[in-house]
């Protein structure tokens, strides 16, 4: 009977160790054969989930790795994870981990390889899930009152920034915002905040040309306005 089959079938804490690198995998279980049974069948299939640990299988060969019992203990998940935890702590101190995640039981502070982090963003793009779907407005309230007053910090505001920049904006999104903006007074410290910020930057020549031909639309709208609805005169 080969080392996999003679795990204890109680429940506890594992390890999984490279002898050629050193390099080692820690994990609880409820039944220890079973658990180190099913990474065996996953690393010889080349499905398994720790791509770090796959890899050294493939380059070094089944024979290069052992496996050990570290501890048995009660099947209670908190006791498992505790345990696990400082097993992981333990062997950290001399020997480099397999385990992806230095917090047992969770993804916290898992890092993702590039390729995973471009995988994922691919798979997101131009997902149209719960596109023009309808907030109901009692959930727009509890959302807004939720931000309320929360404030971004200097990265989110520099990434908000960029994911938005060059986006084009529909003239629905426009004549909301123009709503919003229309007869709003500006108080005199955030005017000195805005001249402040503004100081020293050079405006685009396209984007000038923009703002003054909207200027001169609005001067015309007002003009021919006038000139429709004179202002009553009294008598």
């Amino acid at each position: 009977m080969d080392m996999w089959h003679t795990m204890p079938r109680e429940s506890g804490i594992y390890l999984i160790r490279n002898t050629v690198s050193g390099k080692v995998y820690v994990g609880s279980a409820l039944c220890l054969r079973k658990r180190v049974v099913e990474h065996r069948r996953l690393l010889r299939a080349g499905k398994h989930r720790n791509p770090a640990l796959q890899a050294s299988w493939v380059k070094h060969g089944e024979g290069a790795f052992s496996i050990e019992a570290l501890e048995i203990c009660a099947s209670e998940d908190a006791t498992l994870l505790a345990a696990e935890q400082r097993h992981m702590d333990d062997l950290a101190k001399g020997a480099s981990l397999y385990n992806a995640c230095p917090v047992a039981g969770t993804r916290r502070g898992a890092k993702m390889p590039p390729e995973a982090v471009a995988k994922i963003a691919d798979q997101k793009r131009g997902n149209a899930y719960r596109l023009g779907a309808v907030i109901p407005q009692e959930m727009r309230e509890r959302i807004a009152e939720k931000l309320r007053g929360r404030k971004a910090n200097p990265e989110t505001k520099a990434k908000l920034s960029r994911a938005r920049r060059g986006k084009p904006k529909s003239d629905e999104w426009k004549r909301k915002i123009s709503e919003i903006h229309r007869g709003r007074e500006i108080s005199v410290e955030q005017r000195a905040k805005i001249a402040a910020k503004l100081k020293g930057r050079k405006i685009p020549a396209e984007v000038l040309a923009k703002r003054l031909a909207t200027i001169a639309a609005r001067k015309k709208e007002a003009q021919d306005a006038r000139l429709h609805h004179p202002p009553l005169q009294d008598r």
